[in-house]
């Protein structure tokens, strides 16, 4: 049975994220209340336990003594026990964030019983705060190419992405609710990624309602393909690697959010039996689409951008190496929000 807590207490607004455990489990919810009656903002930090940028940020807003809260706020803090590791989620675990469409696990019954409990309450938004584990600029990424959605997302960041795939995510949880975004800080704590949540937080607490000015001079993304490498290769990076199965480039999160171009080198493998493997949102495999395999070494068959390129080899076996995008076409943007209005 889910309980909502009253208030944070002064030892999770000092404590830094592997201390959490200490004094909340998995799943803890909090409210903190405000004299005026308005929508809440819920806030969703740490569902991955090595992402500390939300934790960091609700800690600078709740003690800031000039920051006013004119919205009550939910808290809802996530994978404790994996923070408390420093790892994105534990061998026994799910991912935090693909268990919010159901399942049988008994994380998945948790997260059922933390969207029932909001079922009856208007939410104002839904902010998730996550950090990349490798090296990328901030970016928000929405689940419906909706004008609230697109607005709030740019208020963060210049760059946004539209997924649909992964869709167990909370954000696309909430998002038959309310205006639901998620928020991809950099690298954990990094200051640009705290400054730019926090702006957008105090910005919500102040407006009455979400702005609906898309700019679709922005860069927007398609996310629609993902690149995973088998659980039995091995990976490595850069020269001093080069027994693993496969070999990426050493500065391969440099290439997060530039294009590549069809032609240009991608990585390199210990035989012709290595095989990685792109999947796109309907689950179909499009590895040949975007790769050419010339022997041993591996091309791009077709250009695309990339994101979550990450060096960080639990992650790209708990998760993907990272995912394939397009840019979205500017006037098939403005026709779907047409056709929202």
């Amino acid at each position: 049975m889910l309980k909502v807590h009253e208030g944070i207490s002064e030892q999770i607004l000092k404590a830094q994220a592997h201390e959490l455990h200490e004094y909340i489990s998995n799943f803890s919810v909090h409210y903190i209340p405000t004299v005026e009656k308005r929508k809440p903002i819920v806030l969703s930090v740490l569902l991955h336990g090595n992402e500390c940028t939300g934790l960091t940020v609700l800690q600078q807003l709740l003690t800031n003594p000039t920051v006013v809260l004119r919205r009550p706020l939910y808290v809802i803090f996530g994978n404790v026990e994996a923070a408390k590791s420093k790892v994105r989620h534990l061998a026994h675990q799910p991912d935090f964030n693909r268990i919010w469409m159901g399942g049988g696990r008994p994380e998945h019954k948790q997260a059922k019983e933390i969207l029932d409990y909001f079922n009856d309450i208007e939410i104002f938004a839904t902010i998730d705060i996550h950090n990349n584990t490798g090296k990328s600029p901030d970016y928000a990424c929405v689940n419906h190419l909706d004008e609230t959605y697109l607005r709030l997302a740019q208020l963060f960041s210049p760059t946004t992405i539209y997924f649909t795939r992964p869709f167990e995510v909370l954000s696309n949880a909430f998002s038959n609710a309310c205006p639901a975004i998620t928020l991809e800080c950099g690298l954990s704590n990094s200051e640009s990624g705290i400054e730019r949540s926090l702006k957008l937080i105090q910005y919500c607490m102040n407006i009455d309602l979400l702005p609906t000015n898309v700019s679709v001079e922005n860069e927007i993304f398609h996310s629609f393909a993902r690149i995973n490498i088998p659980p039995e290769c091995s990976i490595g990076f850069g020269s001093t690697e080069e027994h693993c199965d496969f070999v990426f480039p050493e500065a391969l999160e440099d290439n997060n959010f530039i294009m590549y171009h069809k032609g240009e080198y991608f990585c390199s493998r210990k035989s012709e039996a290595a095989i990685l493997v792109a999947t796109n949102e309907k689950n179909i495999d499009i590895t040949s689409e975007y790769f050419e395999y010339r022997g041993l070494d591996i091309y791009i068959n077709k250009d695309f951008t990339p994101s979550m390129f990450t060096r960080n080899k639990a992650v790209i076996y708990q998760d993907c190496l990272g995912y394939i995008m397009r840019t979205c076409d500017r006037e098939s943007i403005k026709k779907n929000l047409k056709n929202e209005k």
